[in-house]
């Protein structure tokens, strides 16, 4: 018979206990909803009466957390959130940095504006050292002409002829008929230096001179009359840009990278250009 929860504890009184061991304890207060007796006692004493049992833990199992729906949803609109206000804040960052970077594209042009006359000062010397190379270049078909014919190098009138037609070129094209009578005059004086060099070489070593003698009127002298037309239109580029500081730079640049045939012909390529920047190839 269980033993009701009041007796239970009306039975604890004062005075000394004895201790017994746990089968002796009687059952526990019956349980209202079942009517069995409880195995957990309220206390380990019963009239004075201590029994040694170890109070039985109650199985509690761990409760599981669940998400509200709600807050899941609201986890995600957070996430959706945190995400678009990343991407507003990149584009803000690139609107700036585009911003920002405006001024410095408007320096960019504004320094490649001012760097023009540097680029259009390369493209202009190189077109005319190429002419003047190609110019220079019939040199050893004049000298080979006069090694047979044992005519001087030095021909006067020709010479004259050749600073005219230039000069009368250069009035047409409204460029400086004395800068260009100037740079003619080089490569008359370059072509004669090609020359003399070449015919003093064949003299030493006959076996390398040419066999025949080409004909000048039909090879070489329409070579010259086209290449004079041409040098004066470049002259007339060149004169726009030949008092920038970078025109002798990119004159002797060009007068490296140039190509050709005799290196008598090579040696005589700086007196060619001599004059065609105003502060001359060597500065």
């Amino acid at each position: 018979m269980c033993v009701s929860l009041l007796s239970w504890s009306a039975s604890v009184r004062p005075g000394p206990r004895r201790y017994a061991p746990c089968h002796e304890r009687p059952p526990g207060p019956a349980d209202p909803r079942t009517g069995a007796c409880s195995d957990v006692p309220p206390t380990q004493e019963y009239r004075n009466v201590v029994y040694h049992c170890p109070m039985p833990r109650p199985m509690t199992t761990s409760p599981v957390t669940r998400t509200p729906r709600r807050s899941a949803v609201t986890l995600g609109l957070g996430t959706l959130g945190l995400s678009a206000a990343v991407v507003t804040s990149l584009a803000g960052c690139a609107a700036e940095s585009g911003t920002a970077a405006a001024p410095s594209s408007s320096r960019t042009a504004t320094t490649s504006s001012s760097a023009s006359p540097e680029p259009a000062t390369a493209a202009a010397a190189r077109a005319v050292v190429a002419l003047v190379a190609e110019r220079l270049d019939t040199a050893p078909e004049v000298a080979a002409a006069k090694y047979h014919s044992g005519q001087p190098v030095e021909d006067a009138a020709r010479e004259r002829t050749v600073l005219d037609t230039a000069r009368t070129a250069a009035e047409r094209d409204h460029v400086d008929p004395d800068w260009v009578e100037a740079v003619f005059a080089d490569q008359i004086e370059a072509s004669k230096q090609a020359q003399t060099a070449l015919l003093d070489e064949w003299t030493r070593h006959p076996d390398r001179a040419p066999a025949e003698a080409p004909d000048l009127t039909t090879t070489v002298r329409p070579t010259l009359d086209r290449i004079t037309t041409e040098l004066v239109s470049g002259l007339a580029r060149l004169q726009e840009v030949r008092d920038a500081p970078s025109c002798a730079r990119d004159l002797r640049r060009a007068a490296t990278a140039v190509h050709v045939s005799d290196a008598p012909v090579q040696q005589a390529l700086p007196t060619a250009i001599e004059h065609l920047c105003a502060a001359g190839p060597g500065h």
